[in-house]
């Protein structure tokens, strides 16, 4: 697979008659962008732009998007969801680098945080330094909660491919071309280099729990390769709004920084051997099962060593320790990602789940650190954020949890740590 990502760095956006760029500015129109994502009469939408340094709070925050669109090589992005199939991860995306669409709409059983673009708030959120288009949709009070989410979900993964369509006639900035062959790691093995594999654990448990494999939701999946490449091209989608700081909207997936750094490694410091994704469930004979699935495909990749990571909390952490265990066990060396739930003075034991062989752990933070906000100017949004009294264009002093992108497992966040 040979997948080029052309990206157009983009430093603002405003709205305008016509949707363009011009220089390192989006303009949109936002009538013409309304019209592309809703297909029928009965949702509604307003469109807002969030920019870095406004004083603007945004909560009932659902998935968030990069804007990408397919220029070469056949298909389009986020396959599986509209439109002619075709496997991702070949020919050239079109990238708006610095651009986020970010769903919002109040939808009971989400578990609420947000994203400041303004002051203490904005340090923690990796959306705090995104051009923002906010799609903010009015509730559907009649409407079944599974029908209002997907026809979100798919409002957003259209905007996102309407914004980047306006690259099509424009030379990118920056050109990056991932191509890995297994035949080739094969060929590359004498050099002595470790096989390193890693593992993607996908929350799946049920509505607004989920992630969709090219549409489909990976609740039933057996775990299974998959090559990078169609990760970095749109095969996985968000569905999941559990701990905010954890959870990994569809950016994060376009943008895993364990994948890009494999990558990036590969044929230096080592062999990118492959990608196995599984899911998680609720129940422990089921995670027993997924995790002997999935290491039982890194040992057929010849895997000497293995990046794991999760996503979500508490419950997540056995399914982590079960595959970190299973790897040692079979002399396969692991580095975990997780996060941690150590109370607000960091004392109380970090996660819910532990096992002697996790003994390379790398912490993405304490989810229940707190955290004192700036007042805003502006709060977009429908709904209160649980556990808040005070009007939320107040300071508030919240768990670092309830920030988007916070403590994210995959990397993709602004905190760092180190033990003595």
């Amino acid at each position: 697979m040979n997948l080029e990502l052309q990206r157009h760095k983009i430093k603002r956006i405003e709205f305008g008659s016509t949707t363009e760029i011009e220089s390192d500015t989006l303009r949109i129109d936002a009538k013409e962008l309304a019209d592309v994502i809703l297909d029928t009469s009965d949702l509604s939408v307003d469109i807002i732009i969030c920019r870095p340094g406004e004083r603007v709070r945004i909560t009932n925050i659902l998935d968030i998007i990069e804007p990408r669109v397919k220029s070469e090589g056949g298909g389009q992005m986020f396959p599986g969801f509209w439109g002619p199939f075709k496997k991702a991860g070949n020919g050239i995306t079109k990238v708006l680098e610095g651009v986020a669409v970010v769903n919002v709409a109040a939808i009971p059983r989400v578990q609420e945080g947000l994203i400041d673009m303004n002051g203490t708030g904005a340090r923690y959120s990796p959306f705090s330094k995104t051009q923002n288009v906010v799609l903010c949709f009015a509730p559907v009070p009649e409407m079944e909660i599974a029908e209002f989410d997907r026809r979100i979900r798919l409002a957003g993964l259209k905007a996102s491919a309407y914004l980047a369509q306006a690259s099509w006639q424009k030379a990118p900035d920056e050109t990056e071309i991932f191509e890995l062959k297994p035949d080739e790691i094969d060929i590359l093995t004498h050099r002595k280099l470790k096989r390193i594999a890693y593992i993607y654990m996908l929350q799946s448990q049920g509505l607004l729990r989920d992630t969709y494999l090219y549409g489909s939701s990976v609740h039933e999946l057996a775990a299974t390769t998959i090559h990078p490449s169609e990760i970095m091209d749109g095969a996985i989608v968000s569905g999941n709004y559990v701990i905010p700081s954890n959870r990994n909207p569809t950016y994060f997936h376009l943008n895993n920084p364990i994948i890009r750094e494999l990558y990036q490694r590969h044929q230096n410091e080592l062999l990118f051997c492959g990608v196995v994704i599984c899911n998680e469930h609720s129940g422990l004979e089921a995670k027993e099962k997924a995790v002997e699935c999935a290491v039982d495909l890194v040992k057929k990749l010849g895997a000497e060593g293995v990046v794991i990571t999760k996503e979500g909390g508490g419950n997540a952490d056995t399914d982590l320790m079960l595959m970190c265990q299973m790897c040692e066990a079979e002399d396969i060396r692991t580095v975990v990602i997780g996060n941690e739930g150590a109370g607000t003075d960091g004392a109380d034991p970090s996660l819910a789940h532990t096992v002697d062989a996790a003994d390379a752990f790398v912490t993405a933070g304490n989810n229940d650190a707190l955290v004192k906000l700036d007042a805003m100017a502006e709060v977009i949004g429908q709904g209160p954020l649980p556990g808040v009294t005070e009007d939320l264009k107040e300071s508030l002093i919240i768990p670092v949890g309830r920030i988007n992108g916070a403590t994210n497992l995959l990397g993709y966040n602004t905190l760092s740590s180190r033990a003595y």
